[in-house]
Order: C-alpha cells, then sequence, then structure tokens
C-alpha cells in the first residue's frame, strides 16, 4: 500500500484489456451539468476543468496487481490485499427529490450494480467506497472481481446469473 503508483497508466493497462469501467452516460450528463454550474462563478472554472477531465478520463479498472479507481477520489487496492467486499444500498429517506432520482437512475440500469461498492482492505481501518452505482457494466466487473479474489459480491437474488437473467 505504501507504493505510488501511475493512475493513468493503470487505468491505460485496464482499458487495453478489456477491464476498464468508464461513467454511465446519465452519470457523465450529471458531472458535466455540475462542472458547468461550478464555472459560473470565475473562482469556480478551476473545478469545472477538473469535472471535465473527470468525466473524460475516470472511472475503475482492473489490472495485473489489483483494482484501480480514479474519480473524485482515487485508490488502488492490490489483489492479495482486498478481505471483503459489501454492496451498499442507496437510501432516499434523507435524499428528497434528488436521492428518488439518483435511486431510480441506479436502479434503472440493469448492468450496473445498485449502490456503491465498499471494500475491506488489509491493515487498513476504514473501508474503500467504489461509486459501482455510477459506473457502466459493473455486474460484469463485479463477476470479475468475484473470479480474481474468490470473495463473494453479488447473490442471486440481486443479480442472477447470466444465463438465468437472458431467459427471462
Amino acid at each position: 500500500m505504501g507504493t505510488t503508483i501511475d493512475y493513468e497508466a493503470a487505468l491505460d493497462q485496464a482499458r487495453a484489456s478489456g477491464h476498464f469501467y468508464g461513467f454511465t452516460p446519465f452519470w457523465r450528463w450529471a458531472f458535466n451539468i455540475c462542472g458547468l454550474f461550478m464555472g459560473l462563478s470565475i473562482i469556480g472554472i478551476p473545478l469545472t476543468v477538473w469535472m471535465f477531465r473527470l468525466t473524460a478520463n475516470g472511472g475503475a479498472g482492473l489490472t495485473q496487481e489489483g483494482l484501480v479507481f480514479k474519480g473524485m477520489s482515487k485508490f488502488h487496492c492490490p489483489w492479495d490485499d482486498i478481505e471483503e467486499f459489501r454492496v451498499a444500498k442507496i437510501n432516499v429517506a434523507s435524499g428528497g427529490l434528488v436521492g428518488a432520482g439518483i435511486k431510480a437512475a441506479s436502479e434503472s440500469n440493469k448492468a450496473s450494480l445498485k449502490g456503491p461498492l465498499s471494500i475491506k482492505i488489509t491493515g487498513k481501518k476504514s473501508w474503500e467506497l467504489l461509486p459501482a452505482h455510477t459506473l457502466a457494466g459493473t455486474v460484469a466487473m463485479a463477476y470479475e472481481l468475484e473470479r480474481r479474489t474468490g470473495l463473494r459480491i453479488l447473490t442471486p437474488e440481486d443479480h442472477p446469473l447470466p444465463s438465468a437473467a437472458s431467459s427471462e
């Protein structure tokens, strides 16, 4: 965990291997709208540039070494350091209209997990949080994470196996 990682190079490696998961079109649009609103003030222009770069280059990638994420935060988890996964549910109780919209957008995307993916890393007290509900194709990513780590993420109730889903 103490080594420095080149996140751009790691995500490029994930893109080349076909294991890169970028933001969904809805979340790209939402982040770009946020960036535009931040740019309305002179002080917010650097944040606007940062948000546009985030939507263009951000996402999660699976590399030979581990899981890499670069978005509003960034982290790298080597495969051997991952202890546990949990898929969190999005709670709308205090989210109001915006929270209800986020939950509806997350639940409408059948190829993505329905909430953030919490990752317990060896030697760390806190969990890393991967905003899986904002990324495209994270159900496929979860299957690949299960394969590489041997840890369970998906339950049959939440996401049936692809062969069972295709027969519906």
